[in-house]
């Protein structure tokens, strides 16, 4: 699992209109149209978590929570888990946690990690939850490998969207473009897909007009198991120390 660290605020910016609209009397005041600012507030902001030492949970959609960044309470709900909670009741538990706070929150969460199987053997766990609708889906078949983003998932789409050219005939044929063997990933190798789609959508955000919301430090979670492990995670540091010596 891996996850960017950028919050953005969106701001309303009331603009005076320019001219009058033809059911403006006169006399009246101009009209005030709205326009949404999109600012980088901070790239520090935690979107990936670590239950129990075995279950990963990521955020993305709304970070914040009547007015308080998200992390806080994604914190305050993983200490409310049982301590034989699965992936799948740890999704159940979080959607309910958050629609009795906010139910209309527009936030989603990834919840990924293992239970036991038939024979006691480990089998990988991983779901979908929304807020608003309230519901979970699972998004990787148990004893299968496979790969999703959500947020600014339009980059990462679009990279793997099959090509197809126009024949002479009017017909289409597709391009010969496979996307990534997910079954043949090794762990090493998700890690590097994981902080590839990461860091592909910052680097692509860079170059095009649209409002940067994807920034900072990437997390990395690996969970395996018998337990997890940050290949990658941030840290609290003194971002200036000197001045704290002079």
């Amino acid at each position: 699992m891996a996850a960017d660290s950028r919050l953005s605020l969106v701001f309303p910016l009331p603009t005076p209109q320019d001219s009058k609209s033809d059911a403006q009397k006169e006399g009246e005041p101009k009209i005030n149209t709205v326009q949404l600012v999109n600012i980088p507030q901070s790239d520090a902001t935690n979107k990936l978590f670590l239950a129990q030492n075995r279950i990963g949970i990521s955020t993305a959609g709304n970070a914040l929570v009547k007015g308080v960044p998200i992390s806080g309470v994604i914190e305050s709900f993983i200490l409310t888990l049982p301590e034989d909670a699965t992936p799948e009741t740890t999704a159940d538990l979080l959607v309910k946690y958050f629609r009795d706070i906010e139910p209309n929150l527009q936030t989603w969460f990834h919840v990924a990690g293992y239970r036991t199987g038939e024979n006691g053997k480990p089998i990988n766990d991983v779901w979908f939850a929304g807020v608003p609708p309230g519901q979970k889906f699972q998004i990787v078949k148990p004893g299968e490998q496979g790969a999703r983003w959500n947020g600014e998932m339009e980059i990462m789409t679009r990279l793997f969207t099959p090509l197809y050219q126009k024949q002479e005939d009017g017909t289409f044929k597709e391009h010969i473009l496979n996307g990534p063997t997910l079954a043949y990933f090794t762990l090493q190798d998700a890690v590097d897909f994981a902080v590839f789609a990461a860091r592909t959508t910052i680097d692509t955000m860079r170059f095009l007009p649209r409002p940067r919301t994807v920034g900072g430090p990437i997390d990395v979670l690996v969970i395996k198991p018998d337990g997890a492990d940050w290949p990658s995670q941030k840290q609290l540091h003194l971002s200036h120390p000197g001045k704290l010596l002079s």
